[in-house]
């Protein structure tokens, strides 16, 4: 028998078999560390800040959250799911992409917000609480408008930059938050804190995708219209997973006290703590490589 010979298309690189291993070893590890910094922070941050605020305090931020975190599905359309596939599928339109997720975020902005003024009047939260609210939804705004160039990371499996963000945005929140509640200062300082932490957040993720890539703002009506309807299906996963984390929060803020929704709050977001490791093994493993891609192509 003649010996069995192998043709050099049957060749396998080791070097592009354990890359891939490599990579998404390094993913985890950055997501990780940040989400144990993160998750510490944010639990001191619960174990601290309801104590110091109060009931009735912790109810204002807690209706606040709920309500931006309802809203925001209309802001967000699912488009960073979509993102992050089309990025990956064509990498040379993933400045373009983004540049449009960033203009249809933008032109959305005072739809959100003028969903949020209506919504305070029939709320009937009163000054403090309406304040806490709209620096939310701004606080909500920003967040968003950074969320396409973390879609970029993900698609580039750049997960440090993630961690890098995510670290900033809960530590900064935490310790600031505890801050401002051992010394006094009550629910709208903190929210007006958010806000703060949210922009350096946007100006410091835009400051590392310059080192990778661009963006090009400049689309056309075209282009926005079919990132809309590429990320319907993606937008219809966010609305009912939201929509059931914190509609309960949104019906007791609008037929309770503020008192009652800060007892309620305070073991959701020990809830929301404890989902640090899902949400990090579903970011590193959720969205294909373009190896992935290229191979399933081939």
């Amino acid at each position: 028998m003649a010996p069995e010979t192998i043709s050099p298309a049957a060749t396998v690189d080791v070097a592009d078999v354990d890359e891939p291993a490599r990579s998404l070893g390094r993913n985890v590890t950055a997501l990780a560390t940040g989400q144990f910094l993160t998750w510490s922070m944010t639990l001191l941050w619960t174990l601290v800040v309801p104590r110091a605020l109060g009931p009735a305090g912790m109810g204002l931020i807690v209706s606040a959250w709920s309500v931006t975190g309802v809203l925001g599905v209309v802001l967000g359309l699912g488009t960073r799911t979509y993102l992050v596939r089309e990025f990956v599928a064509d990498r040379g339109e993933g400045p373009a992409l983004i540049g449009t997720a960033i203009v249809l975020r933008a032109c959305l902005s005072p739809v959100f917000f003028l969903a949020v003024v209506i919504y305070s009047q029939f709320a009937g939260y009163g000054r403090e609480g309406n304040m806490v609210l709209f620096l939310a939804s701004g606080a909500t705004i920003l967040t968003l408008l950074a969320e396409p160039f973390q879609a970029g990371f993900q698609a580039l499996e750049r997960m440090e930059y993630l961690a890098y963000g995510d670290v900033i945005n809960k530590t900064g929140q935490s310790v600031v938050g505890i801050l401002l509640a051992v010394v006094g200062i009550r629910a709208v300082g903190i929210t007006a804190s958010w806000v703060a932490v949210a922009l350096v957040v946007l100006v410091a993720t835009h400051a590392w995708w310059s080192r990778l890539s661009r963006v090009e703002l400049r689309t056309t009506p075209g282009e926005l219209g079919r990132m809309l309807r590429g990320s319907a299906a993606y937008w219809a996963f966010g609305v009912f997973f939201l929509i059931y984390l914190w509609i309960d929060t949104v019906m007791l803020s609008l037929m309770t006290n503020p008192q009652t929704v800060g007892y309620y709050g305070v073991p959701t977001r020990l809830f929301q703590t404890m989902m640090f490791l899902p949400v990090m093994i579903s970011t590193v493993t959720g969205a294909p490589t373009e190896r992935a891609i290229t191979a399933r192509a081939s």
